[in-house]
């Protein structure tokens, strides 16, 4: 929507059942009531305008039951604003930069999507335990994580981006961290990776099949849930692992 709009109507884009994303222009001052409701895919919208303070819109009204499913971008400088609008603030916000969008989560973990590579990347020495960037997950093709960034999320997180449907059927992992299995299974045994040091929430929860898991040294971390009603599991190999 070029900066010369000012005004989006009542209902503009209602039911438009393929729109994905949306850009905002600069000269925007006020979005009607429904102008994006029922748009049931869209999942990010860029406002170029540095402020929200002259722009009347009353968000839940906006967009309806979709506000939790939007990732909000902003110019570079600017989350602070928006995050402090009463309005606003009720979105998820990252700052957009070069096609990139950037943000920091949980302990101080940085995360980048490259909306040209398409590619989610984790830094930081500490625990991932949200993930902000969920909305966008169709354009997440590749993950490349810090070697330092433990992932305590389920891969539940992951599953609709293009990366984890490139993956094979078996053990998942990203970076460091062991997801779970992918896919159907029927191995009574796993191996685990040297050097992997996380095993994820609800890894292998209610897995039935399982009986025997060999953990490597390098081990540390083992998240909520992740061998949780494992009926046929019988041992687990593991050191100085944390729970």
């Amino acid at each position: 929507i070029p900066n010369s709009v000012t005004h989006i109507g009542y209902q503009a884009f209602y039911f438009c059942n393929y729109l994905r994303s949306v850009t905002i222009g600069t000269g925007i001052t006020d979005i009607g009531s429904g102008a994006f409701i029922n748009c049931r895919v869209l999942s990010m919208v860029t406002m170029l305008k540095e402020s929200p303070e002259n722009i009347e819109a009353e968000i839940t009204k906006v967009f309806g039951g979709q506000t939790r499913y939007i990732m909000l971008c902003v110019p570079a400088g600017c989350k602070e604003a928006y995050a402090a609008n009463a309005n606003w603030g009720t979105l998820n916000i990252a700052e957009i930069d070069n096609n990139k969008l950037y943000g920091v989560c949980s302990d101080e973990i940085k995360w980048t999507v490259n909306l040209e590579t398409k590619t989610l990347t984790l830094s930081g020495d500490g625990n991932l335990y949200d993930a902000p960037w969920q909305t966008l997950e169709t354009y997440i093709d590749n993950i490349v994580v810090d070697d330092k960034t433990c992932i305590l999320l389920s891969q539940d997180y992951f599953t609709l981006t293009g990366w984890y449907n490139s993956q094979p059927d078996g053990l998942l992992y990203i970076g460091k961290s062991l997801m779970g299995i992918k896919g159907e299974s029927s191995a009574t045994i796993i191996d685990i990776k040297e050097g992997t040091t996380t095993i994820a929430p609800d890894a292998f929860n209610r897995n039935a099949t399982v009986k025997e898991v060999n953990a490597p040294s390098t081990l540390k971390h083992i998240g909520t849930k992740a061998f949780y009603r494992c009926g046929s599991l019988m041992s687990i190999d593991i050191d100085n692992v944390e729970t």
